[in-house]
């Protein structure tokens, strides 16, 4: 029989946030330990499945039923720990940096709630006798006390197996749906009371001013560093008897002490620190894993030259006092207090406080005859992990060696300064303990120059004060009539503010998931944060303005032509010979694990179902290409499964990526399985008239959801499209004006580029190693490279402050290069935009991006500043004119026929941003990575890739140089990408170097 449970308050909240945003991996928890000695592996998993199936929450999935999130109990099937063999990399640094790069998965890796249990691991063997064991599960389903049950109850279980006996572990009274059910019949009823004195607690709560050394980022990235300190060990004995004294706790103090130095630090005379509280307010909860946990927000008054116990006298009875209301959950605190949005700040506090006391061990103990040495916190800190709080103050109190650690925000603080920070809560607490009964004396903080004291952006505003516009068009209204019901107003307008009338992350979830759910709307959290008014929140979505009217698919009248991009890309790849290919785009998935062939194959029969350029063919009749679109029973391509050895298996995927499509009598894609010994690798080929880069996404999106519905036995129940490929050419201007008789709708913005490319140089002079050929090759080599960190920071600062992006930037940057290399001061460079002016085309595979010639000019010596604010100005302006397809300026222009040379220019650049990482490539039984896959072809003389990955757990930019091998050598190109970095370093560093000679 099937069993569901409630999910708790806490658990409610984030299970809405990850079903929106999944993925986060600021909810991933993980303890890793060096297990030293004679390891049994298979005792280790029994004990490991002994807890699991002790912990009912382990086992549980979570989902809806009926519409109500839910969580399933099921039994444990398969193994929970998995095993990586590391035993033959030599030891040392190698062999430490294969296992971090193991471990550091697992901070990373989100978890599928749906699919138990909820505990997962590893065990690394480095050598015969020693194994690293790495155990991850999510927030979800359990707070710091619950990894401490863990490791307890796990540990027991071995000790006993081991010894032939059975773990006498306490018994558990109650699991953690009976903890749910209590808190729905017993807590909810009585949360108004608890809310009410939140309210009151908090009203007019000020924003801590903490004084940071960068600018507060609209959105963070989360980005999390270290400062550590031992306190004197002198000092504890002085702390422990003033909190007797006071009849209080250690703890107070220790927080006492904070407040004080936030408010010296800060200059405020009112402090809003956070807290954990372990939420298991009856005794059989101890012993029980789960999310118990919950946030207290804790506002002091701080006033000057007070002795140091009249503060802690006054903080001891506000802690009382609100520990009274602990059991409200945070999230329905921030509901009722109703704080100004701002997704680059935590709400309500934006430091949080707690204090461990731990016995004088060290981090290594004993497991019978196995050494354990708890290595969490160094995997941590090495994994480049998250704080969702600006600063965190850890203290540990132990008589032999007090410590503190400071974590806090790097995008936000200095390391020399969180060093100093630390340094004076140190002296502070050692100035307490020798005489509480004065004020204490900081010396002056290092702190920034630039104070950053975050405006109260809150204003009075209530349903009845905003001035509505009435909606226009069905789909609005019904947009509309969903936001007031889960607001529980009458009524909103287009000019209303979510938040300000009410509205939270969790309401605006439920929002969101009913907008998708019930109107089909491709609209996320983040959308609803970012829109100022629900006008916005609309022109995100798509809704139009007014009636909109809906055909099927079936119903709406296949193109009649295609536009001049996709016609001059169906002329190239007929006139083409060997180098046909180089319109291929290929993809490629490496995938460990079982592949279910006949599910692979049904599944590349839904996409091409879902999306109509996968199963269009494109003949030409009386000299006119015209589309036609195949029925979906004929949709899918075939793939055949082919052995390869690891050896031969880059040169297979080159030449299947390379050959040529007929694009008159078969679809323009085709998939390819590869068996590689253990492994397995898909390769997707799709030609550029049916895709292009901004695809990959939604492609590899619907393949995996058709996947796992396939391998479960069903059909994919997708989301509609908002739109089909079909509905975008049918509106597009060069379509529409042809058709109905108007003027060209490109006229306005041909002029601009005749005007911008005129005399434009015919060939960009670089430095090759050989002649160009009359007819290229095409055949094409790659250089990969990193961009230093400091580099990247700065040239992200730099962007920042010319109201530039990163892409701008580096476009100078290789502007410079080639001018310094003698290609002159015209130096015209391509780059490719989405075309994707309506959110309701993100989610199609399709040909929408276009090709834009950008002309920088270099002359007069400038700046690289100087030349930034140019390649802004261009790319803007260019930007402003980018509708007008790549083929039909080069017919305007006439360019030269050569065909040596690629037409405008013969250096292309390309930004891609947060590239598909693995929390998208789910596959049920498989672990899915994106692997390298090209043609060996390359129409440019010089291609230039960067990628940008800014995701909450980090920040980095590498980037690939493709060359034609017919002009470079593969040295020419490193020195050319050593160059480039070097001169990206000079003006990180000196934005006012010349960018001249």
């Amino acid at each position: 029989m099937t069993v569901h449970a409630p999910l708790s308050f806490s658990q409610e909240s984030l299970w809405l946030t990850e079903e929106i945003v999944p993925g986060l991996s600021q909810y991933q928890m993980v303890v890793v330990f060096e297990l030293g000695g004679e390891l049994d592996r298979a005792l280790l998993e029994r004990s490991t499945r002994e807890v699991v199936e002790r912990h009912e929450l382990l086992r549980s999935a979570f989902g809806r039923v009926e519409g109500v999130p839910r969580l399933t109990l099921h039994e444990l099937t398969g193994d929970v720990l998995g095993f990586v063999d590391l035993s033959t990399v030599p030891p040392g640094t190698a062999a430490e940096a294969a296992l971090m790069a193991v471990v550091s998965r697992w901070y990373t890796e989100p978890f599928d709630l749906a699919s138990p249990p909820l505990l997962r691991g590893e065990v690394v063997r480095l050598a015969p006798r020693r194994h690293v064991l790495v155990l991850a599960t999510h927030h979800i389903v359990g707070d710091e006390m619950s990894l401490n049950i863990l490791q307890r109850e796990l540990f027991a279980c071995y000790e006993a197996f081991a010894a032939g006996a059975e773990p006498a572990l306490p018994e558990l009274p109650v699991q953690y749906a009976d903890f749910s059910a209590w808190q729905r019949d017993v807590v909810e009823p009585e949360l108004e009371t608890g809310l009410a004195y939140w309210a009151e607690r908090l009203e007019d709560l000020p924003t801590l001013p903490l004084p940071t050394q960068q600018p507060r980022p609209l959105v963070r990235s989360f980005t999390a560093a270290w400062a550590d300190l031992d306190i004197d060990p002198r000092a504890v004995p002085g702390l422990t008897r003033l909190a007797q004294e006071r009849d209080t706790s250690l703890f107070t103090v220790l927080l006492a002490a904070y407040d004080l130095l936030l408010a010296r630090w800060t200059g405020s005379s009112e402090v809003v620190v956070g807290t954990p509280v372990a939420g298991r307010p009856e005794p059989e909860l101890e012993n029980l894993i789960g999310f118990f946990v919950n946030s207290v927000v804790l506002r002091t008054r701080c006033e000057p030259r007070e002795p140091f116990t009249a503060l802690l006298d006054r903080v001891k009875s506000h802690l009382t006092e609100d520990l009274a209301a602990e059991h409200v959950p945070f999230h329905r605190v921030v509901e009722r207090v109703h704080p100004p949005r701002d997704r680059s700040s935590h709400p309500l506090f934006q430091t949080a406080f707690h204090s461990i006391t731990v016995d004088d061990e060290d981090e290594s103990g004993t497991l019978g005859p196995l050494t354990v040495t708890d290595r969490s916190q160094e995997f941590l800190r090495a994994a480049d992990v998250t704080t969702e709080f600006d600063l965190v103050m850890e203290v540990v109190v132990a008589i032999e060696r007090p410590r503190l650690t400071l974590r806090y925000a790097a995008e936000l603080f200095a390391p020399e300064t969180m060093d100093d920070l630390a340094a004076q809560y140190g002296r502070l607490l050692e100035e307490i303990a020798a005489d509480p009964s004065v004020a204490p004396r900081l010396s002056d903080l290092r702190a920034p120059r630039v104070p950053s004291a975050l405006p109260d952006r809150r204003e009075e505003t209530t349903w009845e004060s905003v001035t509505r516009t009435a909606p226009a068009g069905v789909v609005t209204a019904q947009v509309l009539a969903v936001l007031a019901e889960e607001l529980g107003v009458p009524r909103v307008g287009v000019t209303d503010d979510f938040f300000a009338l009410g509205g939270s992350s969790l309401v605006g979830a439920r929002a969101v998931q009913r907008l998708r759910d019930e109107l089909g709307l491709a609209v996320t959290l983040i959308d609803l944060f970012d829109a100022e008014t629900l006008g916005d929140l609309l022109a995100v979505c798509g809704v139009p303005d007014g009636p909109e009217e809906r055909h099927p698919d079936s119903a709406r009248p296949r193109p009649a032509r295609l536009t001049s991009s996709a016609e001059r890309l169906w002329a190239l790849n007929r006139q083409a010979g060997d180098w046909a290919g180089v319109h291929n785009v290929p993809t490629a998935l490496r995938l460990v694990g079982e592949v279910n062939v006949e599910a692979l194959r049904a599944t590349l029969g839904d996409l091409a179902a879902r999306h109509q350029p996968l199963r269009t063919l494109l003949p030409e009749q009386d000299g006119v290409v015209r589309p036609v679109l195949l029925g979906v029973e004929r949709a899918g391509p075939a793939c055949e499964v082919n052995v390869v050895e690891p050896a031969e298996l880059a040169g297979v995927i080159q030449e299947a990526a390379a050959k040529r499509f007929d694009l008159e009598r078969e679809v323009p894609w085709r998939a390819h399985l590869f068996r590689v010994r253990d492994e397995w690798l898909l390769l997707l080929v799709l030609h550029a008239v049916a895709t292009d880069a901004w695809s990959t996404r939604p492609l590899l999106h619907d393949l995996t959801r058709a996947y796992a519905a396939r391998v479960d036995g069903r059909e994919p129940s997708w989301e509609p499209l908002p739109l089909r490929y079909s509905d975008f050419v049918e509106r597009h201007p060069e379509l529409t004006g042809a058709q109905d008789g108007t003027d060209d709708p490109h006229a306005t913005h041909l002029d601009y580029w005749k005007r911008t490319l005129a005399d434009l140089p015919e060939h960009l002079p670089l430095p090759v190693d050989r002649p160009r050929r009359a007819r290229p090759s095409l055949r094409g080599a790659a250089v990969i490279f990193d961009v230093p960190p400091d580099v990247y920071r700065g040239l992200s600062a730099l962007a920042s402050k010319h109201r530039a992006n990163l892409f701008m930037v580096l476009q100078a940057g290789l502007a410079a290069l080639l001018t310094r290399h003698k290609a002159g001061t015209d130096i015209p460079l391509g780059c490719s935009v989405a075309g994707r002016d309506a959110r309701a085309l993100d989610d199609l595979v399709g040909s929408f991006a276009n090709t834009l010639v950008l002309r920088v000019d270099t002359s007069g010596a400038p700046s690289f500043e100087e030349l930034l604010d140019r390649v802004r100005r261009t790319c803007l302006d260019a930007f402003v004119h980018q509708d007008v397809p790549f083929a039909r300026v080069v017919e305007e222009l006439g360019p030269p026929d050569d065909a040596g040379t690629h037409p405008l220019f013969q250096v292309f650049s390309s930004m891609c941003t947060s590239p598909v990482g693995p929390s998208e490539l789910r596959m049920p039984g498989l672990r899915a990575e994106l692997a390298e896959a090209g043609t060996g072809l390359v129409p440019y003389d010089l291609a230039f890739e960067f990628t940008e990955l800014c995701s909450r757990d980090s920040r980095e930019l590498w980037g690939v140089v493709e060359y034609a091998t017919d002009l470079f050598d593969r040295d020419t190109v490193r020195r050319l990408v050593d160059e480039l970095l070097g001169l990206l370093g000079t003006f990180a560093a000196d934005p006012g170097a010349s960018a001249g000679h």
